[in-house]
């Protein structure tokens, strides 16, 4: 666990976090740790965030900001790849308002109706939605839409205009309107990609989760990122601590034969980055199944 590893701090390493999402792979982080992790209690960060809860967060401390940015992309990352199992069918997809979300509130009223009725149409589809502002100018410029991605249970294909129907009503009309009179709209995106590939849960994840830090500094501290249904595992995640290499050559070979042991090259594609933040290094290894 994190506390016992933390416990065990032998000096500044990298923290090893695995994240386990079983058939959709595994995710190793491998972040400098130069101190040893202190514990809070009602206290540190955690005050310091709820001191801060609805300042402006083009006023907020850069670091944190993009920190918790982060940390909300990472939950959609995860949320994605533990409920997108096989078998399932996974649609990414865009909800519009006809001259755009005025606020955040707006946003999240129109999803909530919008989960709840397909709840009770289509029994067992889940989602989860992120907000993006549009930036292309028109009469939406500075407004929101929303994408989404859901996952259907085995045999529960969509019928898209029943999901118009519903996204209408979602947006105050009645769901029968047609042409110039439609509030808004809903598009399912393709499911297969330019090679004829299905869009595997991991290639979702990544395409979801990037709206979630696009905009960093717009709203408030504390407002959401993203909302999901409830329910969903979290991934199982183990902890340790790994000598810091000079080389980034040998930590990253380090990591794949970790990885490798494990998810296997006919089966697993692995994919890494290296980011610095805040004196910090982060090296992420995805294990991602093979698109088929």
């Amino acid at each position: 666990t994190y506390r016992a590893a933390a416990r065990a701090f032998p000096g500044p390493c990298y923290l090893a976090v695995l994240k386990n999402y079983g058939p959709n792979g595994a995710k190793l982080i491998l972040r400098t740790t130069h101190d040893q992790p202190q514990f809070s209690y009602g206290g540190g960060p955690e005050r310091e965030r709820e001191q801060n809860r609805g300042l402006p967060r083009a006023l907020a401390d850069t670091v944190n900001l993009r920190r918790a940015a982060w940390r909300a992309k990472s939950q959609v990352e995860d949320w994605i790849r533990m409920k997108a199992v096989p078998g399932t069918d996974l649609r990414l997809c865009t909800g519009t308002k006809r001259g755009g979300f005025k606020s955040l509130d707006d946003v999240w009223a129109s999803v909530g109706k919008f989960r709840r009725m397909v709840e009770r149409i289509y029994p067992g589809v889940e989602s989860i939605a992120v907000p993006e502002i549009h930036h292309g100018g028109g009469e939406n410029h500075d407004t929101y839409h929303v994408h989404m991605a859901m996952v259907f249970p085995a045999g529960k294909l969509p019928v898209y205009s029943v999901f118009h129907r519903i996204w209408y009503r979602a947006l105050g009309g009645v769901g029968s309107e047609k042409g110039a009179a439609v509030p808004g709209n809903f598009d399912f995106a393709k499911a297969f990609d330019r090679h004829g590939h299905r869009y595997t849960p991991c290639q979702a994840a990544r395409y979801l989760s990037k709206y979630v830090t696009k905009d960093l500094t717009h709203g408030n501290v504390g407002q959401k990122r993203f909302t999901k249904s409830h329910g969903a595992p979290d991934p199982v995640r183990r902890y340790w601590w790994e000598p810091i290499s000079a080389s980034q050559d040998m930590t990253r070979a380090h990591a794949v034969s970790l990885l490798r042991g494990q998810y296997p090259a006919d089966r697993f594609a692995i994919l890494s980055r290296t980011f610095h933040d805040g004196g910090d290094t982060y090296h992420v290894f995805s294990a991602e199944p093979v698109p088929i």
